[in-house]
């Protein structure tokens, strides 16, 4: 015969597997493969393609106007990623697209 506590815990693990499936947003380690094209292994279990990839403008070569002395000049910032970096990823809901965070710092 089923109690209250045996209800709470059939809803508690229908809570939980809901949640699971759904896969929600989480952080995840990888390391760049390569660059060209940009492949990144994540917890040496999942390759990520370019296709699956969403770069951040921090991570790559980009140029921006500076003032010096009231001089407007335009420097380019070189930031792109490298082979054997170590990466921060944001895997989106449903898994299908990671958004590359930053780089690891150790």
């Amino acid at each position: 015969m089923l109690d209250v506590n045996d209800l709470l815990i059939g809803i508690k693990r229908a809570s939980i597997n809901a949640i699971e499936n759904a896969k929600p947003v989480n952080l995840v380690f990888g390391k760049v493969s390569s660059i060209s094209p940009l492949n990144i292994n994540v917890e040496n279990k999942l390759k990520l393609g370019k296709e699956q990839l969403l770069l951040s403008k921090n991570l790559s070569n980009y140029s921006v106007e500076i003032e010096i002395e009231g001089e407007k000049r335009q420097i380019k910032i070189y930031n792109a990623l490298k082979s054997g970096d170590e990466v921060i990823l944001l895997r989106m809901q449903g898994g299908q697209k990671y958004l590359i965070l930053d780089r690891v710092v150790k």
